[in-house]
């Protein structure tokens, strides 16, 4: 009996995982101007996850992070979320228009069509989050850093993070030129150091 019991337990823990999220991100469909409208009616940002069939991360971000309760609840609140294959449809056209270059690429887009900020790669569920936080509140995104640095702010914190939010998004041509730019006002004895190194090949 005592067996038997340990059994239903064991069998009871191992199973529990596969049910405590029941909840998941509800993508909506549509042709990607129609998305906008919708967008621009609710005062809200889309959120846009591009994906292909052969990505490995974007099958496990489907699976494991926008089925969980605390993502889904957050991003169904707040954005109008929308999944594409950027090899089908109007994918290609979404990936120009956005220099969708790494896969999955997760973008926060206005109802003007216009990128607010983006992040490349698998994200964990807390990350996810904090990465919607930032598009939500505005300040610290991709595309106000670019206006930040675009009006010749060019201070050391700041172009320091704004190089690391290029990582992130995957922007390896405006990384590299911004790096460059940086380093170039540098002296001979900060130059050679491993900070300067590390920027190189951040």
């Amino acid at each position: 009996m005592r067996n038997r019991i340990l059994i239903f337990i064991l069998s009871a823990l191992i199973l529990l995982p596969a049910y405590a999220q029941n909840r998941s991100i509800k993508f909506q469909e549509g042709e990607w101007n129609s998305i906008l409208k919708k967008a621009s009616k609710k005062d809200k940002l889309i959120f846009l996850d591009c994906y292909t069939s052969w990505c490995g991360p974007c099958k496990m971000l489907s699976r494991t992070v926008f089925t969980n309760d605390t993502v889904a609840d957050f991003y169904n609140k707040n954005f109008i979320c929308v999944k594409m294959d950027m090899e089908k449809g109007e994918g290609p056209e979404l990936a120009k228009k956005y220099n969708v270059a790494a896969y999955p690429t997760l973008l926060y887009v206005n109802g003007r069509g216009e990128l607010v900020h983006n992040v490349t790669g698998y994200q964990a569920p807390a990350k996810l989050i904090s990465e919607g936080s930032t598009a939500l509140e505005g300040t610290e995104t991709l595309s106000a850093y670019t206006q930040r640095y675009d009006n010749g702010e060019r201070d050391e914190s700041f172009i320091r993070k704004y190089i690391d939010r290029l990582s992130k998004a995957y922007v390896p041509k405006l990384q590299e030129k911004v790096a460059t730019e940086f380093i170039s006002t540098f002296d001979d004895d900060k130059f050679y150091t491993r900070d300067c190194w590390q920027i190189v090949v951040y």
